[in-house]
């Protein structure tokens, strides 16, 4: 069972928007540890448009991988650090995409459940039918 929270841009959301049109634009953020942020952060951040994350990511891990190899004196050292902040993005990437989403102009319209995303679109499909109505 997966959990996503479904994201609508303002103006595009509420009965009065054609189901089609909420359907295009809604976004999907997956709750849970996000293995793409993980393995490949700063392109996973870049992919998402999340520039200042991207910024402090990069220079916290690069300041940080520094000061390790420089006070345990080995290049080692630099690489745990940089598995650190890949497991710490790995686990807040849904909400550091929630964050950029919602500077974007988006608003958190529900939470949905189910086995695949493609499960939980159509029941958010079939929530939105039931707002329209």
């Amino acid at each position: 069972m997966v959990v996503y929270t479904v994201h609508e841009r303002d103006g595009v959301s509420g009965g009065t928007a054609m189901l089609a049109d909420r359907l295009d634009h809604a976004e999907f953020v997956r709750d849970g540890f996000s293995w793409p942020a993980f393995l490949l952060g700063p392109i996973w951040l870049l992919r998402y448009r999340l520039w200042r994350p991207l910024a402090i990511w990069i220079a916290v891990v690069f300041g940080l991988s520094l000061l390790a190899g420089w006070i345990w004196g080995s290049p080692d050292a630099g690489s745990w650090v940089w598995l650190g902040g890949a497991l710490v993005l790995g686990f807040e990437a849904g909400e550091l995409r929630r964050a950029g989403l919602e500077e974007q102009g988006y608003r958190g319209a529900a939470t949905v459940s189910g086995a695949t995303q493609d499960e939980c679109e159509l029941k958010f499909a079939h929530m939105a039918i039931g707002d329209s109505a």
